[in-house]
């Protein structure tokens, strides 16, 4: 039997932790078979806890939607739970809160690491209260998956002596930010994933082999461009195109490429519903003008339309929308798919009630139909002449 690593001699934590994850390694992937590409990320999380040593740890996982943070955890939560004294894994924190309060997520916590199915509290006060009280001699594993609001933390794991040692708190969001501000020093970010692994994600799910069929390379490495290693859309995508002929997919991947898949927007447009109104101008406009274009110059444009350009690019940043690579605002394909058909959706028939426009050809039919003058304001910019 594994038990987690305790002892104070710091310069062997190390030695111990290699042995560990190689005798891991296995078990890994025959409990994984079906989870393409999760070994090497389960492996560097664990070392994240045994960084901690004996003390409290305190992991956040961090995130655009779709990346497969909660499959990350609960891969990590179903395999190690048995090595702690109490355990608990919170699905969908943000929804459940919203619907039932954060009281019945306290009462669920206590219930499951105390294997005790009459909790009573009265509020979230006396709730906060019991969880200090009965889990600060214990070692648990807790998980707060997909959390938005700080207050949920709060009242969930508000302080590293609300547990016992060597317990181990994991929590996934897509907002950095909120993991900064509750003290979580231990962030890992999920990479995407490469070309070949996303690859054999989709085949997987579409052709039930690890490899194309003959006849299906070109479409599925065109499948895997479009993904762009986001593994909710290789799912997504797999399993719609699986038992489908190659004009099947073409055509599917043609009309994707103009309205995306329902399942992929709605998951990525909750990032984009949390923004306050001011940040979702700047991420619409990000989105259908300034993906790839220096930052400084965005900002001194933006900032000339009136807008806080410089903390709502940082928000978006934090909220797994935006990164910057080499000065250039960065932002994932299927991301500024999502602001792009958010104006869409404004008017699918007649661009000239939409309030951006991008193409070419839109612009051309606004201007010589002239519904332009059917919209108090407009935004139509030639991104080519910014650098």
């Amino acid at each position: 039997m594994f038990y987690p690593f305790c002892s104070h001699e710091s310069e062997y934590i190390q030695d111990i932790v290699d042995v560990i994850l190689q005798k891991l390694s296995s078990s890994f992937s025959s409990n994984t078979n079906n989870l393409v590409g999760i070994d090497s990320s389960a492996e560097e999380l664990i070392t994240l806890y045994y960084d901690c040593g004996n003390k409290v740890c305190m992991t956040g996982i961090c995130g655009m939607g779709g990346l497969g943070k909660t499959t990350l955890a609960r891969v990590v939560y179903d395999k190690f739970c048995s090595h702690f004294e109490g355990s608990s894994f919170i699905a969908n924190v943000r929804e459940e809160s919203e619907k039932y309060g954060l009281l019945q997520l306290q009462k669920q916590l206590l219930a499951d690491i105390m294997e005790d199915g009459n909790i009573d509290i009265r509020d979230v006060y006396q709730g906060v209260d019991m969880i200090k009280k009965r889990l600060c001699i214990k070692k648990v594993l807790l998980v707060l998956d997909d959390v938005n609001q700080i207050d949920q933390l709060e009242k969930l794991c508000g302080e590293y002596g609300w547990f016992g040692l060597e317990s181990w708190i994991i929590i996934t969001t897509r907002d950095e930010h909120l993991l900064v501000q509750h003290g979580v020093h231990k962030i890992f970010k999920p990479n995407s994933l490469n070309s070949d692994v996303a690859l054999k994600l989709l085949c997987l799910k579409a052709l039930k082999n690890e490899q194309p069929k003959e006849g299906y390379m070109q479409l599925s490495q065109e499948c895997v461009r479009y993904a762009n290693g986001l593994p909710l859309a290789l799912v997504t995508l797999g399993s719609f195109l699986a038992g489908r002929t190659m004009d099947e997919w073409q055509s599917a991947l043609e009309s994707f490429k103009k309205i995306p898949k329902r399942e992929i927007f709605d998951i990525l447009k909750v990032s984009y519903d949390e923004l306050e109104e001011m940040w979702k101008e700047i991420f619409l406009d990000i989105a259908c003008f300034f993906r790839g274009k220096t930052k400084d110059r965005v900002v001194e444009i933006l900032e000339k339309c009136g807008f806080d350009a410089r903390i709502s690019i940082s928000v978006l940043i934090d909220k797994s929308l935006l990164t910057i690579e080499n000065n250039k605002l960065c932002m994932h394909g299927l991301v500024q798919e999502m602001g792009k058909e958010i104006i869409r959706q404004e008017s699918r028939g007649e661009p000239g009630k939409r309030c951006r426009l991008w193409l070419i050809e839109d612009l051309f039919h606004v201007l010589t139909k002239d519904t332009v003058r059917q919209r108090k304001s407009y935004k139509f910019i030639s991104v080519k002449k910014i650098d």
